[in-house]
């Protein structure tokens, strides 16, 4: 609809945009307020459904998984859940989880966090090769590949980082 309201308003004449007009003044802002009320409205009810999940649940991950299925549709769960406890446990959450009697982490043992940490450098100096190669023929494309390479990066450094944070519990 925005995209259209711009079309309308570059390509068509001055005089025939009488209708874009009184779109712009009276149908936008009630769609624009409706939107964000919505918004607000399904916020404040994930804000409520988390709080309330979380003391059941002491996984962040798990507790955003149930939260985002009360409010976003079901095939959107897992990406977003996935998006957020990514950038959660990489950027956000650097506490040392301690460790109850009846859970275990196997992060340790295993040799996961080496294979994360080279993966994040071999990215790194692929990105930085890329990018110098890549900007000989588009800077934008250079730009363009070096931001994926970092969200990439980041991506793997959040998930490497929560396999500390989500410890297996026997109950």
């Amino acid at each position: 609809m925005i995209i259209g309201l711009v079309i309308g308003s570059y390509f068509l004449p001055q005089e025939s945009q009488s209708y874009l007009s009184i779109f712009k003044t009276w149908a936008l802002p009630v769609i624009e307020i409706s939107i964000l009320t919505f918004v607000i409205f399904k916020v404040r009810r994930a804000l409520k459904v988390h709080k309330s999940l979380k003391n059941s649940t002491p996984d962040f991950f798990s507790a955003l998984k149930n939260t985002c299925a009360e409010i976003l549709p079901k095939k959107l769960v897992m990406p977003f859940a996935t998006e957020v406890a990514v950038f959660y446990y990489g950027l956000f959450n650097w506490k040392t989880k301690k460790i109850k009697d009846n859970e275990f982490t196997y992060h340790k043992e295993s040799g996961a966090p080496a294979l994360f940490g080279v993966f994040i450098m071999i990215i790194v100096i692929e990105t930085i090769a890329l990018h110098f190669l890549l900007a000989q023929w588009s800077l934008v494309a250079a730009w363009i590949l070096t931001t994926l390479s970092v969200y990439t990066a980041l991506q793997v450094f959040g998930f490497a980082k929560s396999l500390s944070k989500r410890p297996i519990s026997i109950n």
